[in-house]
C-alpha cells in the first residue's frame, strides 16, 4: 500500500509516521517545499509520480490569531488545498484521510457536538477548515474526515509542551478557566489513523459514520486551566518543581487575542466508530501524564527508566 502523508513534519504527522514503522506500507512524506499546497502543479505532479492509494492530510493553517490577518493564506492551505486534493483523489480512485478540527463549531450553540452537527464557526481559522470540508464533499465520496481537538504531543509547539516549558523554569502562567474542550494525544490519534488504514480495503469505512466525518478525541472533557494544574500536578510528582500554584485561572475575556475562541467546542464521541476500529477509550488525563513524561525524556529531564 503506497501512502501520501502531507503535512509529516508536524506532531501529528511526527506521530503517525512512528505508528507506521510497524507495517508493511510505503510511506512518502514530502515536505513543503517539494509539495507546495498553494501550487496546484506541484500537486499535479505527486498524484502523477506517486499514484497513492491514500492521502493522509495533516496540513493545516493552525495559528488562529495570525489567520484573521493572513486571511487569503489560510483559506488557500485550509480550504482550497483540500478541495483540490479532493478533485485528484477522485481522478485516480483513491482514498483521502483529512483532519479537521473542533473549531468548526462554537459560534452559538454548546457541545458537545456530534458529527452530524451544524458548523458554526467562530473564527476564521474555523471558517477555513469548515470551508475545506465543504469542498472536498463537493469534488469526492472516497473521503474520511476526522475531527480532532486541542492536538497535544511531546514535541514542542503545542499547549503541554508549553505550558512545562514555562513551569520548569518557575513561570507564572494565567490561563483561561471557562473554555469547555476535548483534549487529544497526537499518538493516540496516529492510532486511530492506522487503524483506519489496516480497515480501508477490508470494509465500507462510510460504516463509519453516515456523512463520512467522525469524531476522534480522548475520553471526557476539561479545560485549558485543568489542562495546566495536571501538567503542574505531574512536574510536582516527578520532582522538577516545588508544591507552589504557578497557574492562576483567568475568563475568556481577560485574554489579549486578535481572535475569537469557541466557549464551547467539545465533540461528541461514537462509541460504535471505536468499537470498529478496536481501539479502547483512553481519558485525557492518561494520555496527558503520558505526553509529560515523554517530554520530559526527550528534553532530558528525566531518565527513560
Amino acid at each position: 500500500m503506497r501512502i501520501l502523508l502531507i503535512g509529516g513534519d508536524g506532531q501529528l504527522g511526527r506521530s503517525i509516521k512512528h505508528s507506521f514503522k510497524k507495517k508493511n506500507i510505503e510511506v512518502i512524506v514530502p515536505n513543503s517545499k517539494n509539495l507546495n499546497l498553494l501550487n496546484n502543479e506541484s500537486i499535479d505532479k505527486f498524484f502523477t509520480d506517486i499514484k497513492p492509494e491514500i492521502v493522509v492530510n495533516c496540513a493545516a493553517y493552525t495559528n488562529v490569531d495570525k489567520a484573521e490577518i493572513d486571511s487569503k493564506k489560510a483559506s488557500q492551505i485550509n480550504s482550497e488545498a483540500p478541495k483540490y486534493l479532493a478533485m485528484k483523489i477522485e481522478e485516480i480512485k483513491s482514498f483521502m484521510i483529512q483532519i479537521s478540527t473542533d473549531y468548526v463549531f462554537g459560534n452559538n450553540a454548546s457541545g458537545p457536538f456530534s458529527n452530524l452537527d451544524k458548523t458554526d464557526p467562530v473564527n476564521i481559522y474555523g471558517e477555513t477548515k469548515r470551508d475545506g470540508e465543504v469542498g472536498i464533499k463537493s469534488e469526492t465520496n472516497n473521503f474520511l474526515i476526522i475531527r480532532t481537538a486541542s492536538l497535544m504531543s511531546k514535541f514542542n509547539g503545542n499547549f503541554a509542551s508549553s505550558i512545562a516549558s514555562k513551569l520548569l523554569v518557575n513561570e507564572d502562567i494565567k490561563i483561561i478557566k471557562n473554555q469547555k474542550i476535548s483534549m487529544t494525544c497526537a499518538n493516540f490519534l496516529a492510532e486511530g489513523i492506522s487503524s483506519i488504514i489496516d480497515l480501508h480495503e477490508k470494509i465500507n469505512l462510510s460504516d463509519l459514520s453516515e456523512n463520512r466525518i467522525i469524531n476522534f478525541t480522548n475520553y471526557g472533557y476539561t479545560d485549558w486551566y485543568s489542562i495546566g494544574k495536571k501538567i503542574q500536578e505531574r512536574l510536582i510528582i516527578k520532582g522538577l518543581l516545588n508544591d507552589k500554584d504557578y497557574i492562576n485561572p483567568i475568563m475568556s475575556s481577560e485574554w489579549k487575542s486578535s481572535s475569537q475562541r469557541p466557549k464551547d467546542s467539545r465533540l461528541l464521541l461514537d462509541d460504535k466508530v471505536f468499537n470498529i476500529l478496536n481501539i479502547d477509550h483512553k481519558r485525557w488525563e492518561d494520555s496527558l501524564i503520558e505526553i509529560i513524561d515523554k517530554y520530559l525524556i526527550l528534553n532530558g529531564f528525566i531518565n527513560n527508566e
